[in-house]
């Protein structure tokens, strides 16, 4: 139990020492929001297309979003990286 401890205090140490934090900031969409995606439909054409934030979750390089969205006339529902949104 002392060296579970003692490992989550070098773990926030390490990071803090890395110039960095051991939480991730706040999520930067809401649940409902709409963005906007970038993507290749299936003739190999990108476009943008409208998305919806239906849940989110922290990872373990920062939050993920599920995205609904259609493309092809087909409504997908698909996890992104907060980076790829």
């Amino acid at each position: 139990m002392a060296d579970s401890k003692n490992m989550e205090i070098k773990d926030e140490a390490m990071a803090k020492a890395a110039g960095g934090s051991d939480q991730i900031p706040g999520p930067k969409y809401d649940v409902g929001a709409q963005v906007e995606l970038k993507l290749t439909n299936k003739e190999g054409i990108a476009v943008t297309v409208p998305g919806f934030i239906d849940e989110r979750k922290a990872g373990a390089t920062g939050w993920e979003y599920l995205v609904r969205y259609e493309l092809d006339q087909e409504t997908v529902e698909r996890w992104f990286a907060e980076a790829a949104i």
